[in-house]
C-alpha cells in the first residue's frame, strides 16, 4: 500500500544495460504515484548537465500543489554516494536511472549495503525469461497459437523488454481464433528486422 507521506517507496536504483526496462519501471512508479496520490511533482536531476548544482537543493524546494515529490536522477556519478549520505528525503521518492551502471559500481554497492535502499538489476531477457513472459501474456489474455507458431514466436521475438512488450500486443488480434505460423511470420519483428513471409524471387 502507498501512504501519503513518501509514497511508501524506498529510494530505488535501477541499473543494467536494458534501457527499455529501466524506463518502463520508472514510468510505472510515476503512474502509480499519480494514481494513488492524485498529485505528484516530478523533478529531474542530471549529473552530466547540472555539474555545478547540488542534489540536496532539489529536495529543499517543494511544490504547494503536490503531496510528494518524485525525484528522478539521471547519469549518476559516484559522488552521489556522498550526496545521499545523511540526506533526509522525507515526503519525497527518489529513483535513480542507472543505465549501464556495472555490478562493480560504488553506487550499486552503496545501495546493496543500505538497509533502506533498493537496487534492481535490469538486463536483457534470457530465453527462459522470454518464454515465461510470453506464456504469461498468452494465458492472461486467453490467446492460443499453433505449436509451430508458438515456437517461432519464442525463437524470433526481440529480446529487449520494450520491444517484447510491443510485439506481444500485436497478438491481441488472435483473441477468439488460433494464431498460425504464417500469421506470426507476417506480424512479428525478427530481432529488430521485419520478418517477411514471402521471399524475394
Amino acid at each position: 500500500e502507498i501512504d501519503k507521506t513518501n509514497g511508501g517507496i524506498y529510494p530505488i536504483l535501477f541499473y543494467g544495460n536494458e534501457v527499455g526496462l529501466i524506463s518502463s519501471l520508472i514510468k510505472s512508479i510515476k503512474n502509480m504515484l499519480q494514481k494513488k496520490l492524485g498529485s505528484c511533482d516530478i523533478k529531474y536531476f542530471d549529473y552530466k548537465v547540472e555539474k555545478n548544482e547540488e542534489l540536496i537543493n532539489i529536495f529543499k524546494s517543494s511544490s504547494l500543489f503536490s503531496n510528494i515529490t518524485l525525484v528522478i536522477v539521471k547519469n549518476p556519478q559516484e559522488k552521489i554516494v556522498a550526496d545521499l549520505t545523511g540526506l533526509n528525503i522525507d515526503n519525497n521518492v527518489l529513483i535513480i536511472n542507472g543505465e549501464n551502471i556495472t555490478t562493480r559500481s560504488k553506487i550499486k554497492s552503496y545501495f546493496d549495503g543500505h538497509k533502506n535502499f533498493i537496487s534492481v538489476p535490469c538486463y536483457s531477457l534470457d530465453r527462459a525469461s522470454i518464454k515465461i513472459t510470453i506464456d504469461t501474456f498468452l494465458n492472461n489474455n486467453n490467446i492460443l497459437l499453433n505449436k509451430d507458431a508458438y515456437h517461432f514466436l519464442i525463437e524470433n521475438i526481440n529480446e529487449d523488454y520494450l520491444s517484447l512488450k510491443s510485439e506481444l500486443k500485436k497478438l491481441y488480434i488472435f483473441k477468439g481464433s488460433r494464431g498460425k505460423l504464417e500469421d506470426l511470420q507476417r506480424l512479428i519483428t525478427h530481432h529488430g528486422q521485419l520478418w517477411f513471409s514471402k521471399q524475394v524471387d
